[in-house]
């Protein structure tokens, strides 16, 4: 079991596109770097993850405004001797995979127990939910139906969350990061693959990350590291950075205003 099944984020601002000088990053990097640097192996993500527990997000203890009901289930759970943020000796009867009391999730970790507020968990004020992931994963913190679903990690890298709904997804397109129903399981082997239209970069506890290439009226090219949105037409969003690429003959001009460029004709 991977480190970061629960340190969400260290999100700084909600995630759509291009958009991320609310972040003080410069935008490179795309999301297919966040997931083979991040996911493809489980290197990077168990780090970068550990460093969102740490306590980069404001929600990876449960200490301060709103955290009595977590520290109900941790005196609960590991019998009244651990504190609100997971300095538990011992995890009493937690075990690796999340429980959900409510909105609130515990899990044990490194012999510590761990308990996150789901409600609290996300940016902007989006309220989590706390529901079962996968029979391997156990429960989870997951954004709700249609709400947003990519952020950005303390390490400014691109990082979806778990999603509510049956064969959930987090579906990027050109209307922002969303999750969606019925989009089918993913395996590992699955990452930098097409799907149909649908270019998956990310893939964890059976649940994918993609982008909607039909959306952008593109198709769906995959290559051994990436995975690209390609042949975007003449007056369609496009983003090069983040894998939505223009047709031959037309280049992407950035907008001032909007997530997305557009595809216009090259000079």
């Amino acid at each position: 079991m991977m480190v970061f099944r629960r340190g969400l984020m260290g999100a700084c601002v909600m995630f759509s596109a291009v958009v991320l000088a609310a972040c003080g990053t410069s935008g490179t990097g795309g999301a297919t770097t966040g997931a083979t640097g991040g996911v493809d192996g489980g290197t990077n993500a168990t780090d970068s993850s550990a460093t969102a527990d740490a306590g980069s997000s404001g929600l990876s203890d449960t200490t301060g405004t709103g955290a009595d009901s977590a520290s109900a289930i941790v005196d609960a759970t590991a019998g009244g001797d651990a504190t609100a943020g997971g300095d538990a000796k011992g995890c009493g009867s937690a075990t690796e995979k999340g429980k959900c009391k409510g909105a609130v999730v515990s899990w044990c970790e490194n012999d510590e127990l761990q308990v996150k507020d789901c409600a609290k968990e996300f940016p902007d004020g989006q309220k989590g939910i706390c529901i079962p992931i996968s029979d391997e994963w156990g429960e989870d913190c997951a954004a709700k139906k249609s709400d947003v679903c990519l952020f950005i990690n303390s390490d400014d890298e691109y990082e979806p969350s778990f999603c509510e709904g049956k064969d959930a997804g987090c579906i990027s397109g050109p209307k922002g990061d969303t999750c969606k129903e019925n989009i089918g399981a993913c395996k590992e082997k699955d990452i930098n693959t097409c799907k149909g239209d649908l270019a998956i970069w990310y893939c964890e506890a059976d649940q994918p990350a993609a982008l909607d290439c039909k959306a952008f009226g593109a198709k769906c090219k995959a290559g051994q590291d990436s995975v690209q949105c390609v042949d975007v037409p003449e007056g369609k969003p496009c983003a090069p950075d983040f894998d939505v690429v223009c047709a031959a003959g037309l280049t992407c001009k950035e907008s001032d205003t909007e997530d997305y460029g557009t595809c216009i004709k090259k000079p």
